[in-house]
């Protein structure tokens, strides 16, 4: 619940961006697709293997994204060579296509792009929610996830954001 109520905040104070739907939608009946891909998208997205990524548009050259998605991820592992392991599962892939889809029902066939990119990475296996609405947040008020790194309480500060009704940028240095 807390991942969609962040984004209903989010997207009350950012009406322009794109995405930001309740993840009961996926699971329900999918994301409506996202009108102008040269506007910002965030959507926060859970993988189906309890875990928590945010997937969006705006770390991405305006080119690209047409067919292309950035993933912030939390809990990124290294495989045996050093190469990264994000956690883009098959449910992730389907979110990026039901957001980017241009036809209805959405053509299987075309093939969409899921560029990981670097960030702050937990250290427990429990935040990778925090970690995804922080990295929302920042990116809806212009912060670059890959130059922070988060230095205060995260569930406390978004508990305070809960009660206020609004969001702002997560301490960050």
């Amino acid at each position: 619940v807390h991942m969609s109520v962040a984004q209903l905040l989010i997207s009350k104070q950012f009406p322009q961006i794109q995405g930001l739907n309740s993840t009961f939608l996926y699971h329900n009946e999918g994301y409506p697709r996202c009108q102008d891909r040269s506007e910002p998208i965030i959507q926060i997205a859970y993988n189906g293997q309890h875990h928590w990524v945010l997937i969006t548009n705006i770390a991405v050259a305006e080119e690209k994204r047409e067919n292309t998605m950035a993933v912030f991820d939390s809990l990124v592992r290294l495989d045996p060579t050093g190469n990264r392991l994000a956690m883009v599962t098959p449910t992730i892939t389907w979110q990026i296509s039901q957001l980017l889809k241009q036809d209805d029902p959405p053509d299987l066939s075309r093939f969409y792009t899921a560029k990981i990119l670097k960030c702050q990475q937990q250290r427990d296996g429990h935040n990778c929610g925090m970690f995804a609405i922080a990295n929302a947040v920042s990116l809806a008020f212009g912060l670059d996830p890959r130059q922070i790194k988060y230095t205060g309480s995260m569930r406390l500060e978004f508990l305070d954001m809960l009660k206020k009704g609004e969001v702002r940028p997560f301490q960050h240095e």
